[in-house]
């Protein structure tokens, strides 16, 4: 099996940020909160970049049970003349790589959200596609 021409390191947990909301009152299990995320990549080489992907979760008020900010990261580089250009380029920046990323943010979250008072939280699918990175 061929492995990609897009390939990157280990993701690192940069940064993470919890905190329960205490006067948050729950009518039902099922948790509902506005998830942000924000996509940051910068070129560090020719064929090699830096991508970040914060994910916020909930608010820090009683509007929901609990706020998470997280940021994963991770290198990313590809071959030389693999791609048809930097929009393919982009697209792999913009979208294949914090699709990676938000993958492994995922059991972080739900872990967290787990050992608190309310149910795990389970980030849900996100296209990427419809989104502008910064």
């Amino acid at each position: 099996m061929k492995t990609s021409d897009f390939q990157f390191s280990t993701p690192i947990l940069a940064e993470i940020e919890f905190c329960i909301n205490n006067a948050y009152s729950a009518d039902n299990e099922e948790i509902d909160v506005s998830i942000k995320m924000l996509v940051n990549k910068e070129r560090v080489e020719e064929h090699k970049a830096i991508v970040e992907l914060t994910v916020e979760i909930g608010e820090k008020d009683d509007s929901a049970p609990f706020y998470i900010k997280a940021t994963e990261g991770a290198f990313f580089r590809w071959k030389e003349n693999a791609f048809n250009g930097e929009q393919d380029i982009d697209a792999l920046l913009d979208i294949n790589a914090p699709a990676l990323l938000v993958s492994y943010l995922r059991p972080i979250v739900s872990g967290i959200t787990a050992a608190s008072k309310f149910p795990s939280y389970n980030i849900p699918f996100i296209n990427f596609s419809e989104r502008e990175s910064q």
